[in-house]
């Protein structure tokens, strides 16, 4: 038997605040004076507060393994901004955090994937609210792929059961259309690369043998009607798809509400949903919920999804 651990949206940093959802914080902070003693106190004991949260998430994460391996489903790198990697100071804290990562979970050397999030890639989008879409630098994706392997790829986990997997951007930013700008390059080169991917996935998909698991970022990326009609050809190959960004599983039943057809799509493409491991931070309360991650067991042709919650003995068990 196989396992892997699946981690999404750690957003991860040196920074105080690694996510823009903790906005509040940030604005509090500008508020009060980043250098006043209560600024200072603030800052204090909400760091405090993060450490602690992270350090019992790893350490209840890590007591499952070891692990065969690991599966990102995206947005390790906090940036602000969402520029993603587009400088070499980013790049070398991003692997930096990488390593540690695996130093933490001890998976040098294995089995280790990694899909693309916005934070990486550097572009707006949203499952809940139309906050964008952006258009990611053609730069971002060379940058990644230093860093963190290719943007889509393949990788067999078992006789019986591969991993497929696609960047977000091309599917979320191109439905807007060319931006004013100068964007008609950068533009070119992202239909390129939705192309690319696409002719990829569809083709390997066709000479797979066994099932596989489809991994993305963004869950609205199954709103692609070119993305879909891929997948709807090899639904009987299909043993569940991962995704992320959402951040908290109480977060995706609203999504679930909001934007019609995502129920059914969930259902349609068997969406194992993984809670971010940091979780959400509300407005003046500083302690991270919906927290979480999951593993997956591969036992010959049979494998299970187990999703786990940071801080509570809560288990969602899911044969595939």
């Amino acid at each position: 038997m196989s396992r892997y651990l699946l981690l999404a949206d750690g957003h991860f940093s040196r920074e105080l605040c690694p996510s823009e959802i903790e906005a509040i914080l940030r604005l509090a902070l500008r508020l009060l004076g980043k250098n006043s003693a209560l600024a200072r106190r603030v800052a204090g004991y909400y760091g405090g507060k993060r450490s602690a949260h992270l350090a019992k998430a790893f350490g209840q994460a890590s007591a499952g393994g070891p692990f065969d391996g690991f599966i990102s489903l995206g947005d390790n790198f906090y940036d602000w901004d969402n520029l993603g990697l587009d400088s070499e100071e980013k790049a070398a804290e991003a692997r930096e955090l990488k390593h540690l990562l695996l130093d933490r979970f001890d998976l040098h050397g294995k089995k280790n994937i990694w899909v693309p999030g916005n934070h990486e890639l550097g572009y707006l989008n949203s499952s809940l609210a139309p906050i964008g879409p952006s258009l990611p630098p053609a730069a971002n994706f060379s940058c990644y792929r230093e860093v963190y392997g290719p943007a889509y790829g393949i990788r067999r986990l078992s006789e019986s059961f591969s991993v497929v997997w696609i960047s977000t951007a091309h599917i979320e930013t191109l439905a807007a259309g060319p931006q004013a700008g100068g964007e008609d390059e950068n533009m070119a080169f992202l239909i390129r690369q939705r192309e690319e991917e696409l002719d990829f996935l569809s083709w390997t998909l066709e000479h797979l043998e066994g099932r596989f698991f489809f991994g993305v970022h963004d869950p609205g990326s199954l709103f692609s009607p070119r993305l879909s009609s891929i997948l709807d050809r090899y639904l009987p190959k299909l043993a569940g798809s991962f995704t992320g960004h959402v951040h908290a599983e109480w977060l995706l039943k609203l999504a679930k509400l909001y934007r019609p057809g995502f129920r059914s799509a969930f259902k349609r493409y068997k969406v194992q949903f993984i809670p971010s491991i940091w979780g959400i931070v509300l407005p003046f309360f500083f302690w991270p919920v919906g927290a979480g991650w999951a593993e997956l067991s591969i036992d010959g042709d049979r494998a299970e999804f187990l999703q786990r919650s940071i801080g509570a003995d809560k288990r969602k068990r899911i044969n595939l």
